[in-house]
């Protein structure tokens, strides 16, 4: 692996993502994502669960292919992924704080 220390980021994100969507769903909130919710709506939470991951694997198997060709083009796009991926987590602690004031 090229950008083992980016992959963790992003698996890191991602986790927290899922944990907070998951969170967000429990008290009655909504997946903002329109994908993601078609998802859950047709296979459950637990479904938007693999979906997220296999995101995830793509995101790293692209990034290798990319880093293979050209490693700082591969490394900068795990870094646009990983702020990519922070894009939700914020939005996630913006539902959250609106709903507890």
């Amino acid at each position: 692996m090229r950008f083992g220390d980016e992959y963790a980021w992003l698996v890191l994100v991602s986790s927290i993502d899922v944990m907070l969507t998951g969170l967000i769903l429990s008290i009655g909130g909504t997946e903002v994502n329109v994908i993601a919710d078609r998802v859950i709506v047709w296979g459950g939470f637990r479904t938007a669960i693999i979906y997220k991951y296999a995101l995830v694997v793509m995101a790293i198997v692209l990034c290798e292919e990319v880093g293979r060709m050209r490693e700082a083009s591969g490394r900068r796009l795990a870094h646009w992924l990983i702020g990519l991926g922070c894009l939700p987590v914020m939005a996630a602690y913006v539902q959250l704080a609106m709903h507890i004031w």
